[in-house]
């Protein structure tokens, strides 16, 4: 809002946002050029997408020096490792569609007009198990469990939290409401030729762990009611979003304040200018 933006430096070894951008892109070609494509997959073909990816994002950075040759083998042996776990899990998960962008608009009351509030994302992975449609998230993180949220604690998790953990699971949130807000809009959702129908198709959302693969799909453990509904979910996701925007972002009686989390601080760029 400010204009202010990262200095541009000129860097010989791999950060760690970089790592994770690489690693995505490595992932979805394997899955549109290979999986999607029910096509056999070698660890040299993997292997090969690694260089090349590698090159696309580094561009003269020495693969073979320093931090990034560890960097390199750590990349290459996450994403062997991933790949072969899913293979030996064999669920028999189709993948639908790779890196969709997804967005809707939610119309915001405020006292004296109303706001046209976006949201959109994008998602790395909708895959099919069965008759459930996951929207699925690829994190380089390590990701140990996400425990169901007790009802008396999504007011905190959705408005206040900022427990990593809480950040997470709203992620996923957010991504299930996406899916369901376009089938609604759609009458359905239309991928790889065919259509599919919240009345005949689960949706759930949820996280691929590259540094836990043993755990495989870790799933959305946010709910809003039991039996939980398509309607139901949609609804209460966009009163919540309302109530933020509204009695938080917007609220002139609620002053810009610093993280009270120093964590977060620790990989920011602008840290100096708070004097963190």
């Amino acid at each position: 809002m400010a204009g202010v933006s990262e200095d541009e430096e000129v860097e010989e070894r791999v950060g760690a946002a970089e790592f994770g951008t690489w690693i995505h892109a490595v992932l979805e070609r394997v899955d549109v050029e290979f999986l999607m494509e029910n096509k056999a997959l070698s660890e040299q073909q993997i292997k090969i997408i690694l260089a090349e990816e590698f090159k696309k994002q580094f561009g003269g950075y020495d693969p073979e020096s320093g931090i990034n040759r560890l960097l390199y083998q750590v990349a290459e042996q996450t994403v062997l490792a991933f790949l072969e776990e899913q293979r030996d899990q064999n669920e028999n998960v189709e993948i639908l569609a790779n890196e969709r962008n997804l967005s809707t608009t939610i119309e915001v009351a405020l006292p004296k007009s109303s706001l046209q509030l976006k949201i959109a994302g994008k998602i790395d992975r909708i895959e099919l198990l069965g008759n459930t449609i996951r929207v699925a998230d690829y994190k380089t993180g390590k990701i140990e469990h996400l425990a169901p949220v007790k009802l008396e604690r999504l007011d905190d998790l959705l408005l206040k939290s900022t427990k990593p953990n809480d950040e997470k699971i709203r992620q996923l949130w957010l991504y299930q409401y996406l899916i369901y807000k376009q089938m609604f809009l759609e009458k359905g959702l239309k991928l790889k030729g065919r259509e599919f129908y919240l009345d005949q198709y689960e949706v759930t959302s949820g996280f691929y762990s590259l540094r836990n693969i043993k755990k495989g799909f870790i799933p959305n453990p946010l709910r809003f009611d039991e039996p939980q509904t398509p309607e139901s979910y949609v609804a209460e996701t966009e009163a919540y979003i309302k109530q933020f925007v509204t009695n938080r972002l917007l609220n002139p009686e609620e002053p810009f304040q610093k993280t009270t989390d120093t964590n977060t601080c620790k990989y920011c760029d602008f840290k100096e200018i708070c004097g963190r």
